[in-house]
């Protein structure tokens, strides 16, 4: 019984492992493709890591504006909220 128990935690041991090394390795294929999506907008990807679609990512236009934005929303042909015009602005700016 002890050995049985033994057997299931070490394959789950190894399962939860693999899952976790594909996941990495996911996100960081996502967050390349992220990068060479801002390069052909003459921008750049900030953030050093990807969790998922819908998480906001830190990105810089070619004229040097900083903001974040999803990679759905960058996907979807959404860029610099400062250049295109659509940046809304406080108070105190």
């Amino acid at each position: 019984m002890a050995l049985l128990i033994s057997e299931i935690f070490c394959l789950l041991l190894i399962g939860l492992t693999a899952s976790y090394f594909r996941r990495a390795h996911q996100g960081r294929e996502a967050l390349k493709r992220m990068e060479n999506l801002a390069a052909k907008k003459n921008g750049r990807c900030l953030s050093e890591k990807y969790v998922n679609a819908s998480t906001k990512l830190k990105w810089e236009c070619e004229k040097g504006h900083s903001w974040e934005a999803t990679p759905n929303s960058i996907l979807r042909g959404r860029w610099c909220p400062t250049c295109d015009g659509s940046k809304r602005f406080t108070i105190e700016e």
